[in-house]
């Protein structure tokens, strides 16, 4: 008799974890957008293992953040994920002190020769606090996949092409309550500014 209401409460216990990851709301599911066939997937995970890629040919003054389009749902979902993303990519350029002006400003009169760049989130799922807390490790990774290109701000030449990733760690994630899957747009950024920077030469 008590094996059987050990094994009831374990069984309850079970089924009351899935509903309320199944009720944490969307970002907790797994959203994919549009593919992006015929383009490398880099999967960035930390800047030291950032692997040394053959440099734009062309030498730029400026880097101008375009755009960052982001389907309507992830909006939705995480509406903050691109700021933040964009802010941390511009802060790891600017922090390297090479080139004249790095912004988002499209308005600006820039002299010298200038680099557009354009972003879309392709995929995204950010583990919600939540589930994290309840669903520990069971909640799954969180990873956010980013299309760049470069531009040449004069021709509109696609200079380069290619979709940006990263992934945490479950485990790591449930360590820490959440706190990876917060940072995750940010850490991203980071990554991508440091990608960006290796492969964009400066006239400096």
């Amino acid at each position: 008799m008590k094996t059987y209401r050990v094994t009831c409460f374990y069984f309850l216990a079970i089924v009351f974890i899935v509903s309320l990851l199944a009720c944490a709301g969307s970002p907790d599911i797994s959203q994919k957008s549009e593919s992006v066939p015929g383009v490398e997937k880099i999967q960035l995970t930390s800047i030291d293992l950032i692997q040394m890629r053959t440099p734009l040919e062309v030498e730029f003054d400026n880097i101008i953040f375009r755009s960052f389009e982001s389907t309507d749902q992830f909006k939705k979902d995480y509406p903050q994920a691109c700021l933040t993303c964009k802010a941390s990519i511009i802060t790891q350029l600017k922090s390297k002190k090479t080139y004249k002006n790095v912004t988002d400003d499209v308005n600006q009169n820039l002299p010298g020769k200038s680099l557009f760049v354009d972003m879309k989130v392709v995929d995204m799922r950010i583990a919600g606090t939540q589930a994290r807390i309840w669903g520990g490790a069971f909640a799954g990774n969180s990873h956010m996949d980013v299309l760049l290109e470069l531009r040449d701000a004069n021709s509109e030449e696609v200079l380069h092409k290619k979709v940006l990733s990263t992934t945490n760690s479950a485990f790591g994630a449930a360590w820490t309550f959440g706190a990876s899957d917060k940072s995750l747009p940010s850490d991203l950024g980071t990554l991508m500014g440091e990608y960006i920077f290796r492969i964009v030469p400066s006239t400096k």
